[in-house]
């Protein structure tokens, strides 16, 4: 990781750790992720993503079992083709998941989201234990860095 100073809205000089585009993805890891059910109205999924300010959730089966994913702009693609009202997260949820390991590089995590047009990529070992999800927001950061210097 790189150390950048950086600007705080106060005006003071701060020290900030900066991962670099070879750091691991777990790096960026910051919450578990935010996951819904199957069964949740896509209102209620909506809502979800807006009180856990998240673009994406993890969506669970009835056993508790990751089944695929759902994003806002799965949402808003879906409410553009007139899904219809009592439509559930399982109408809508993404699947199979594309994950990135907890020990990729942020590069590749970055050519993956590139490569299949994607926002947020969730992080899953071999077990498909989700410690988290990574969005391309989390990349730019060490991209700039190491482009521009910080």
């Amino acid at each position: 990781m790189r150390t950048q100073e950086t600007s705080t809205p106060s005006g003071r000089e701060s020290r900030v750790a900066s991962p670099s585009l070879w750091s691991e993805v777990r790096q960026l890891v910051k919450r578990t992720p935010v996951t819904v059910a199957e069964s949740d109205s896509l209102s209620r999924v909506a809502r979800t993503l807006w009180a856990e300010n998240v673009g994406l959730a993890l969506v669970r089966s009835e056993r508790g079992q990751v089944v695929g994913l759902i994003s806002e702009r799965d949402l808003v693609g879906a409410m553009a083709l007139g899904v219809k009202e009592n439509a559930t997260a399982a109408d809508v949820m993404v699947m199979p998941l594309i994950a990135v390991r907890p020990t990729d590089s942020l590069y590749d995590a970055a050519a993956q989201m590139l490569d299949y047009g994607i926002r947020h990529m969730p992080v899953a070992d071999a077990d498909a234990d989700y410690s988290g999800v990574i969005s391309i927001r989390d990349v730019l950061r060490p991209l700039l860095v190491e482009s521009f210097g910080g």
